[in-house]
């Protein structure tokens, strides 16, 4: 498989492609970069900017029609031209953005389709976007789906990473908890991900809710051995760092 490596390869693709005016020319776009992009290696920087280039140049109201098509493509790359469009588009229709996320993440069948979209939607909402989209993606913690609930937890962690605020990751944190007992494993790989991340920058945190975590009835060892792992990169980074 060959590599592209260059964004002015892609502009050269991008100009030959298909404007995308009617559904019609969305799937010979969709056709056209599978054939000409999506089959080669592109490092995920790469494919994000084919999504700025594409969001900004097709008409607004086939954004959505486009993603459906290159979802049912199932290409990874197409999965972050989807996370970054939508993410894009938390400017226009955050709710309508978010939804369509979890609609995608709900068909998962592999772990990549949730973090790669949930970071991009999810995370990159509640951190950018607060007060538009912390609501509306924190209530996704009630979601039965366990592709959608893993997708959550890498959104909190790219949220968190990123700097959002102590007082809403607290309020992540205590809905992480809540999945302290859970044996799926899909939910625990994403809710211990979050975990560890909010151990690392926030160790305050979990000084506050340490009678929860100590208690076996409602937190099993997973959890304490992620948080562990994050209170130990917080200490190793201060001392490094000599505070």
């Amino acid at each position: 498989m060959e590599s592209i490596t260059r964004k002015s390869d892609l502009r050269i693709i991008l100009s030959k492609a298909p404007k995308g005016e009617s559904t019609v020319e969305l799937e010979k776009l969709v056709e056209y970069l599978c054939s000409t992009a999506l089959n080669h290696k592109i490092k995920f920087p790469l494919l994000e900017f084919i999504a700025e280039e594409l969001f900004t140049h097709l008409p607004k109201h086939k954004h959505l029609i486009f993603c459906d098509l290159i979802f049912s493509k199932n290409t990874m790359g197409g999965l972050v031209i989807i996370g970054k469009i939508l993410q894009l588009r938390l400017n226009v229709n955050a709710i309508e953005s978010i939804n369509k996320a979890t609609h995608y993440i709900s068909l998962a069948d592999e772990w990549f389709i949730c973090d790669i979209i949930g970071e991009r939607v999810y995370g990159y909402g509640m951190r950018y976007y607060t007060e538009t989209c912390f609501k509306t993606v924190k209530s996704i913690f009630t979601h039965t789906n366990r592709w959608v609930l893993r997708g959550m937890g890498a959104g909190c962690h790219f949220a968190i990473k990123r700097g959002l605020e102590e007082n809403n990751v607290e309020q992540l944190f205590i809905e992480l908890l809540k999945f302290g007992k859970s044996k799926d494993k899909e939910i625990r790989q994403g809710v211990g991900w979050a975990c560890k991340t909010t151990a690392k920058f926030h160790p305050k945190l979990i000084q506050t809710h340490i009678n929860h975590i100590e208690d076996d009835a409602l937190i099993d060892n997973w959890v304490r051995r992620k948080i562990k792992m994050g209170l130990d990169r917080s200490k190793y980074v201060k001392d490094k760092n000599g505070e």
